[in-house]
């Protein structure tokens, strides 16, 4: 069982780390490093127009976005390789309880996943580029934290409890953090427009989703296909 363990978890946690790498790279990356020029002032943005020169100087280059890449790559690995632990320790408890576990449940679980790791927290806190105003970090971190595990919580009372009243207390428990409301700044003055803001937050959501499907449907596949003595 420990084998099968590892086995789901570090191969789907590889490939959902790759994916997302790749998908960030390509579209996630550029607007990083053109947010990072109108964060160190080498672009300006007033009114909706960019009046600012580009800075030669501020171009990024190319060996540190090779190595920032590579960190990229690195910190995604280890990443979703701790998330697929996490979900095939679930697997596990779900096939004792008599679940079939397979590529299609698998991918159920990665949008369980993305629902409660992605989807409710940035009901509050949206993904942010460099120079986005933001509230105290301790405070979104507890937030954070305390909106994954109630949304955690509630689709597995909505999954495995099949009572009404676990249906309720899901909605309760969802529903909750966002109407406790995350810490926000006590004024917005954000130097990148709002235009790439709201570009980055959206592709940021859809390179999460594509990530948390894939990390789903493989390790439910290699779940399925791995003996249950191994």
């Amino acid at each position: 069982m420990l084998k099968k363990l590892f086995a789901g978890g570090l191969f789907a946690g590889l490939v959902a780390g790759l994916v997302a790498t790749v998908l960030q790279v390509t579209s996630m990356v550029p607007i990083i490093l053109e947010a990072e020029l109108y964060e160190t002032g080498a672009k300006v943005h007033y009114a909706g127009a960019d009046i600012g020169a580009e800075d030669p100087g501020a171009e990024v280059e190319g060996d540190i976005v090779t190595n920032r890449n590579i960190l990229t790559f690195g910190i995604n690995l280890v990443t979703y390789v701790g998330f697929g632990l996490l979900m095939v320790v679930g697997f596990a408890l779900a096939e004792r309880a008599g679940y079939r576990i397979d590529w299609r449940t698998g991918l159920l679980w990665g949008a369980a996943g993305f629902a409660a790791f992605v989807v409710a927290p940035a009901g509050g806190l949206p993904p942010e580029l460099p120079g986005a105003a933001a509230a105290d970090l301790f405070a979104r971190q507890t937030w954070w934290i305390g909106t994954v595990i109630a949304t955690a919580v509630g689709i597995a009372l909505i999954a495995f409890g099949g009572k009404p009243m676990h249906v309720a207390g899901a909605v309760v428990l969802i529903m909750l953090p966002q109407v406790i409301g995350a810490p926000q700044p006590e004024e917005y003055a954000g130097v990148v427009p709002p235009e790439m803001a709201g570009h980055f937050a959206a592709r940021s959501v859809a390179v999460n989703a594509a990530t948390w499907i894939v990390l789903g449907a493989v390790a439910g596949l290699v779940w399925s296909r791995t003996p249950q003595n191994a």
